[in-house]
């Protein structure tokens, strides 16, 4: 019984420590950056209390969740695949391309130059990532049945190497490719647009520093080139058409 005291004692001293360690870390990354968010902070912390007063009364037992499959937006999943759906997808591309030509044009009134580019940009490009994302899922392949099976059941299909039964096949072997293409083409499309608007916001507040225009020019591309990529994943004459309702 003492022992197990002790040995308890000595877990809680060290997860304390950790949890010090995890906040020091958080504060010193949220003065670098915007990335780490204060409800992210919130959150790290939260579950390290909770393994800290949990932790001398039960065993830590990993939760298991599906975290391979994208989580829901809201997007209504009735027009998928539809130039209908790819339209505002497109919207967005062309949007950014006039926002480059903004900033490669050779004005000097460089905060006029920003605050055109910031308002072209935002009156079409959502800023929040679930609205953002939301466009891409109401055109995206949705995941399929037999993908939330695989994912649940992952340690199951992991150890069983596949098997479906005699003389079925291995139950991996035909798992449909274009949602993952275009999950994952989504999210570095936000992440390349997010990236551009904390630029932006910083070179609102900045307009005399020359390294961000140059910064703003080259995210610009970076995230032209991400929406390049997932519409390429579309078929070739969708994006025409949609093109065409555009102009």
């Amino acid at each position: 019984y003492n022992w197990h005291n002790i040995i308890m004692m000595n877990v809680c001293l060290v997860l304390c420590w950790l949890l010090s360690v995890a906040h020091g870390w958080t504060q010193r990354q949220s003065n670098k950056s915007n990335v780490f968010s204060s409800s992210s902070r919130r959150i790290v912390i939260e579950k390290l209390t909770a393994v800290v007063i949990g932790g001398a009364t039960k065993p830590m037992v990993p939760t298991a969740v599906a975290r391979n499959l994208p989580e829901s937006t809201g997007a209504t999943l009735s027009q998928v695949g539809t130039v209908t759906t790819l339209v505002p997808i497109l919207q967005m591309k062309v949007a950014l391309v006039q926002a480059q030509k903004l900033l490669l044009s050779s004005s000097s009134e460089q905060q006029s130059l920003l605050q055109q580019t910031q308002q072209k940009l935002l009156s079409v490009l959502p800023k929040k990532e679930n609205d953002f994302k939301r466009r891409f899922d109401q055109y995206s392949t949705p995941v399929s049945y037999k993908q939330t099976f695989l994912d649940q059941n992952a340690f199951l299909v992991y150890y069983t190497k596949g098997f479906d039964g005699i003389d079925r096949p291995n139950i991996e072997a035909d798992i449909p490719e274009q949602q993952s293409l275009q999950y994952g083409a989504r999210n570095d499309c936000w992440v390349a647009w997010e990236s551009l608007v904390a630029e932006l916001e910083f070179s609102s507040s900045h307009p005399d520093d020359a390294s961000s225009n140059d910064e703003l020019k080259q995210l610009c591309e970076v995230t032209i080139q991400a929406m390049d990529r997932y519409l390429s994943l579309a078929p070739k004459q969708d994006v025409e058409e949609a093109m065409r309702q555009l102009k």
